[in-house]
Formats: C-alpha cells, structure tokens, sequence
C-alpha cells in the first residue's frame, strides 16, 4: 500500500480548489518541458522533496498560498518519510 504523504494531498485539495491540472500546475512553475515537471512532481508525491526544489519554490505564486504555508506542508511531508522509515524499519529488525 502506497502512503499519500502531506504534499500531495496539500497540492491536489488547492489545484482543485483553484481548478487547476497537473499540466497547468507545471507550466506554472516554469518547467517548458511537462514531462519533467510531472516527474518532479510524481517524485514529490513519492516523498523526495530534495528532488522537487524548484517546484517547491514555485509552489507558492502557483497555489496562491504563502512559502509559510508551503514549508509548513514539506516539514509535515519529511516527518511522513521519517515515521515511514522507522516503521519499516521496526518491521524488518524486531
């Protein structure tokens, strides 16, 4: 079973709210190839906010939300990864 983690239920409610899709979502945060937006964006879903930097900057002018929110959402989203980690972990060595 795959975790949604913090950062794409927060971008899926606000482009819904703003009726946004993931394409227009992407050229808005100035990826010209959408191929590799979507993949950033598929990566941040999965978790990898390293990977997502720059459309983690964008983030805020494309949602219409402040950074504050944005980071707010990524620190929920790593604490997510960590808990997941030592779940996983206490399930594989106890």
């Amino acid at each position: 079973m795959t975790k949604t983690f913090a950062i794409e239920t927060f971008i899926s409610n606000r482009c819904s709210e703003l009726v946004l899709s993931h394409s227009d979502l992407i050229r808005g945060a100035g990826y010209k190839d959408v191929s590799t937006g979507m993949r950033r964006l598929e990566q941040l879903y999965a978790g990898d906010v390293s990977k997502g930097q720059t459309l983690i900057r964008a983030l805020p002018a494309v949602l219409a939300v402040s950074a504050e929110t944005v980071n707010k959402v990524v620190e929920d989203t790593r604490h997510q990864l960590r808990e997941t980690e030592n779940e996983t972990w206490h399930r594989l060595f106890k």
